[in-house]
């Protein structure tokens, strides 16, 4: 309750002062004729200026997803390479039951398998003991864990990238706006300081 007083006392305090810096504008508006705020060759350079920013944050941000898109190739590539180190030939020449393992392996490489079928089925092959390629697997691993967090560091750049872009894209759109306005806003009083 104390709180809700406070603060309704608070914007009481703030509401009093604007509304008499209001009253005082309008007063003088109804004095004087309307003065452009900022000359035009000020709002057109602004324009231009947050026009080329806009721009080049659009291309930024395109890139970015570009580098995003080919970072998540080189993950999925990664993760190839993860999962056939694990079940692919055997560094030590044995290769018992290597037609079905490839079969899969293959399968899982165009998206035929997920990779909890693929694990469901080397479960099932015969003599498909991982042990052997401890450090083939380990260094695939690593690369493929690697390889997603800079898909995801990418990904999440690309967001920002984007969202930068659509805010200047935005203040582009105002900035012109404006501009406009005060191209009106001259134009309709030229012909009032010329008539008689």
């Amino acid at each position: 309750m104390v709180v809700l007083l406070s603060i309704f006392l608070l914007g009481g305090a703030l509401l009093a002062p604007l509304g008499m810096l209001a009253r005082r504008q309008h007063d003088r508006a109804g004095e004087t004729a309307p003065v452009l705020a900022e000359p035009i060759e000020d709002l057109a350079a602004e324009a231009e200026a947050v026009g080329t920013a806009a721009q080049r944050a659009q291309q930024e941000a395109d890139e970015v997803r570009h580098r995003a898109d080919v970072a998540e190739w080189t993950r999925d590539q990664a993760e190839y390479r993860y999962r056939e180190a694990q079940y692919g030939p055997r560094p030590d020449g044995q290769e018992p039951s290597r037609l079905v393992e490839r079969a899969a392996l293959d399968a899982y490489g165009r998206g035929e398998l997920s990779a909890s079928q693929l694990d469901a089925i080397w479960q099932q092959v015969p003599g498909a003991d991982i042990d052997v390629r401890d450090d083939a697997v380990r260094n695939a691993r690593q690369l493929y864990e690697r390889a997603v967090a800079d898909a995801a560091n990418a990904r999440q750049q690309a967001y920002v990238a984007g969202v930068a872009a659509e805010v200047l894209a935005e203040e582009q759109r105002a900035a012109a706006g404006e501009l406009s306005a005060a191209r009106q806003s001259a134009g309709a009083g030229l012909p009032s300081l010329f008539a008689p």
